[in-house]
């Protein structure tokens, strides 16, 4: 369930640190505020995640989630091939909805995902990805300038009405986040590899 957005009060002493770095740095008291978050409290969020005493892959997928937008989400699945392999491929489960089922995407669409939310802002166009492993397609695309996902039907691949819309401050966050969820699947491939040559 996604909470709605409410006003919070701070200490008036931090209120006026805020105000006093705002106009050495020329920005809005907002964009302070929001600065030191992705400056201090990002990097923290996710250096806490990543050296939780846990395996690897589980580390790197908290890390991820913990600085992504509420009801985003991101983890690594293994699926075995329906083909006369048999091999496992990891995937990443990607959603940016509340209550849909993730899209997974293989480790290079979840790199060119992640290129193309920082290209995208700047260049325009759009770009659809999913729909070739489970999951509905989605669309990426500018909107004003940040982002906005939109779900595809899975069928007939016209939009759904259902997206979500990310500013371009958070752009550099959500990178981070599936840098660290690209590593993850990369290290959980190359397990699967090392147990099948053992095997």
């Amino acid at each position: 369930m996604t909470r709605q957005p409410q006003n919070i009060a701070i200490n008036s002493d931090y209120l006026t640190l805020v105000r006093r770095y705002a106009d050495l740095a020329g920005m809005s008291v907002k964009a302070a505020i929001e600065y030191a978050i992705d400056q201090v409290l990002v990097p923290e969020l996710n250096n806490y995640e990543r050296f939780e005493d846990c395996p690897e892959v589980e580390a790197l997928t908290k890390a991820a989630n913990a600085v992504l937008p509420e009801a985003w989400g991101l983890n690594v699945c293994s699926f075995i091939s329906m083909d006369t392999t048999g091999e496992a491929e990891t995937l990443i489960g990607f959603h940016f909805l509340p209550d849909i089922h993730p899209t997974y995407l293989s480790i290079d669409e979840a790199l060119s995902l992640r290129n193309s939310l920082e290209e995208l802002r700047i260049t325009g166009g759009d770009i659809a990805f999913g729909g070739s492993h489970p999951g509905n397609p989605f669309k990426v695309r500018r909107a004003g300038r940040g982002i906005r996902l939109e779900l595809l039907d899975g069928t007939t691949g016209e939009p759904t009405g259902k997206f979500s819309t990310i500013a371009a401050t958070s752009i550099p966050r959500i990178c981070d986040a599936m840098d660290s969820i690209i590593e993850a699947a990369r290290i959980e491939d190359a397990n699967h590899d090392s147990k099948d040559e053992t095997q």
